[in-house]
């Protein structure tokens, strides 16, 4: 893929987008882990289960994040009218 994203496949952006997740700044209170993800609701998912403790550990807040590719990618356009 070039820098500028021109002509990549959506694999390619889905590869990418995959790689900045292997290693995310984190602030330390933060943990962050790869959960199974739905393999139903998309062949092609990440789902990571984030959980935030203060400085005794104390659970604070737990989150998942689910990031699905499709095959089908929709263009956005404006059509122009005479």
């Amino acid at each position: 893929m070039n820098s500028s994203g021109i002509g990549a496949s959506s694999v390619d952006v889905w590869q990418v987008a995959l790689d900045s997740l292997q290693s995310p700044a984190l602030r330390p209170e933060f943990t962050l882990e790869e959960v199974p993800a739905p393999q139903r609701l998309a062949p092609h998912s990440i789902a990571l289960a984030v959980e935030a403790v203060d400085g005794d550990d104390e659970e604070l807040a737990v989150g998942r994040l689910l990031f699905c590719m499709t095959q089908k990618v929709k263009r956005l356009g404006m059509a122009h009218s005479a």
